[in-house]
């Protein structure tokens, strides 16, 4: 089968949403954003919450919020809109592991109103059951941020990091 055939292939569990952020991913963000205070993407029961489990629809507390939603459109935008306000209302940072998606209208029309994009040079292995051993993604991550008070009408700071170097700074 070829490459095009392959991406547009489902497989065994390509419609779950339990792939969990890699630790070292975690530790990166922590290093430098601060102590993430909240899961806001996580599942009802906080079963693979990475911090204290709050839900999307909830009202979120103050402090740092931290979310990998699932990776469809509908979602990402969701989640873009609901950090997006909690930095811009001085309730907190919010931090975003989201699909390279972002040449896509829907989320370019967003891309100015977070503080900071960090393009993940490669492709990551999400942990979870439903992850296949060895497997990456099919396609490149992003770290998406937004500071306390943040200007959404300013330019935001962007960046790359390998994953490789990633690994290696915070395995």
């Amino acid at each position: 089968m070829g490459r095009i055939e392959n991406w547009s292939k489902e497989f065994q569990n390509s419609k779950e949403e339990d792939f969990r952020t890699p630790p070292f991913i975690l530790r990166f963000i922590e290093s430098r954003y601060g102590l993430i205070e909240h899961d806001v993407a996580c599942f009802a029961d906080g079963s693979n919450a990475v911090a204290n489990p709050v839900r999307l629809e909830s009202c979120w507390p103050v402090g740092h919020v931290y979310a990998n939603p699932p990776f469809d459109s509908s979602s990402i935008e969701k989640w873009w809109i609901a950090c997006m306000a909690h930095a811009t209302s001085g309730k907190g940072k919010a931090t975003m592991l989201l699909p390279n998606k972002l040449c896509q209208v829907f989320l370019n029309k967003w891309v100015p109103t977070c503080s900071e994009v960090i393009l993940l040079g490669g492709r990551l292995n999400f942990h979870g059951p439903f992850s296949a051993k060895g497997g990456a993604s099919r396609q490149g991550s992003v770290i998406i941020h937004f500071e306390v008070g943040g200007n959404p009408t300013r330019e935001p700071k962007l960046s790359v990091r390998r994953i490789k170097t990633l690994k290696e700074e915070f395995q």
